[in-house]
């Protein structure tokens, strides 16, 4: 097992993505840390593959005269015209040991999202930092690609470095993409520090510590604190990842089957005292969960959280360290109040329940939730000590936390 405490730092104004390198280097160089992997990958729309596809489509299904005037638009005629270069092909040509491109169809999952990339995380190259730091610049603007990441990886953090690693299990035919926002550069994982700029300009820089080592857990604390002096204005989120081994994987997936009839029983003792609406109220009713649900939350054991647009994340720990998770949505810009129950640990996560209501009104509202919240106490009474033998425990330090 492999756990990585995750901070991701949003950065503004400032620094610039061109200054955050040797913020790096500062970093590291300030606690005696070094950093055996640099790892690039730089990705960016296939426009002209993507125009090429919407035409055939256009003329397979018979509007061949649109087509012939949207060839004549600006933005195909640029395309089109031979002098055009991706960004990421004025990247390669300002670097070549960058390496080679790849042209990566859409899919299923990404329809009109071809893409190019480049990258070393895939296949080795000679290209160095010191190959791509005189273009840093260019990057931050020139450039304008849909993704640039540096990864300063498999640092020494508490004198141990552990490789990087790719997370493949999630992807898809094209062994790149596991969805749309979840591209080569959002599987790679490891100790070290991720610098990256998207197609908004938006910039930001990630710390990545492995704390789990022979079955100890180390405290980053003074790792993160440095960080937070260099980047004083920089928001910060917080996260863990843990990620299995081969062989816990295995087991996981055989317990997966011994669980599935007591999920299917959990899942239908819910579904018959909880039933979800059909449909969404447009009439914007004034209502407000968070006085009551902080309460029954609080009566039934659940930690309470909101997070931003109306979420809500409640959770309780079983005493074999698995969870209880209750995720609500609830507001007039919802439309509706949702409710989802999930059973999580390492490795798994089993949704049992997934209702919504459409209160009118707070006394429409406070009823249900207090009837689901009924429903839920006796759910436990019934069913927590069973679901709470099915797997392996889960170590304390735990946490099954998403960004907020």
């Amino acid at each position: 097992m492999r756990a990585i405490r995750i901070l991701y730092f949003e950065v503004k104004k400032s620094p610039k993505f061109s200054e955050l390198p040797s913020i790096v280097h500062r970093y590291l160089d300030s606690l005696g840390l070094t950093s055996g992997r640099f790892i690039y990958c730089l990705e960016n729309l296939d426009e002209i593959a993507d125009a090429r596809m919407n035409l055939k489509r256009l003329e397979a299904e018979g509007h061949g005269k649109l087509a012939e005037r949207m060839l004549l638009e600006p933005r195909y005629q640029k395309l089109f015209s031979g002098a055009y270069k991706a960004p990421i092909e004025r990247a390669l040509k300002d670097c070549p040991k960058l390496g080679s491109l790849k042209r990566i169809p859409s899919t299923e999952e990404t329809p009109m999202l071809s893409r190019m990339l480049v990258s070393n995380a895939v296949e080795e190259t000679d290209c160095t930092e010191d190959d791509i730091a005189p273009f840093f610049k260019r990057y931050e603007r020139t450039y304008g690609m849909m993704n640039t990441s540096f990864f300063y990886y498999d640092v020494d953090f508490f004198g141990k470095s552990i490789p990087f690693i790719r997370d493949r299990s999630s992807l898809n035919q094209n062994l790149f993409l596991v969805s749309d926002d979840a591209a080569l550069e959002h599987q790679i994982y490891g100790s070290g520090i991720r610098i990256r700029r998207d197609a908004l300009g938006d910039v930001g820089l990630e710390l990545s510590i492995d704390i789990l080592h022979d079955g100890e857990l180390y405290d980053p604390t003074p790792y993160i604190r440095v960080m937070k002096e260099l980047l004083p204005t920089a928001k910060c989120r917080d996260r863990l990842r843990v990620f299995l081994s081969d062989e816990e994987k295995s087991e996981i997936e055989r317990l997966k089957k011994q669980a599935e009839p007591l999920i299917a029983e959990c899942r239908s003792y819910l579904e018959k005292r909880l039933p979800s609406k059909e449909r969404q109220t447009l009439s914007m009713p004034e209502y407000n969960i968070a006085p009551l649900l902080k309460k029954l939350a609080k009566r039934s054991g659940y930690s309470y959280k909101y997070k931003p647009q109306g979420l809500y994340e409640l959770k309780k720990r079983l005493p074999r360290g698995h969870f209880l998770k209750l995720d609500l949505t609830s507001g007039p810009s919802h439309g509706d109040t949702r409710l989802f129950l999930s059973f999580s640990g390492p490795g798994f996560k089993h949704r049992l329940a997934s209702v919504m209501e459409t209160p009118e009104n707070q006394q429409e509202l406070d009823a249900w939730l207090s009837y689901a919240f009924s429903v839920l106490d006796e759910f436990e009474k019934n069913y927590a000590s069973k679901l709470n033998s099915l797997y392996n425990e889960t170590p304390l330090w735990f946490d099954d936390t998403e960004w907020p």
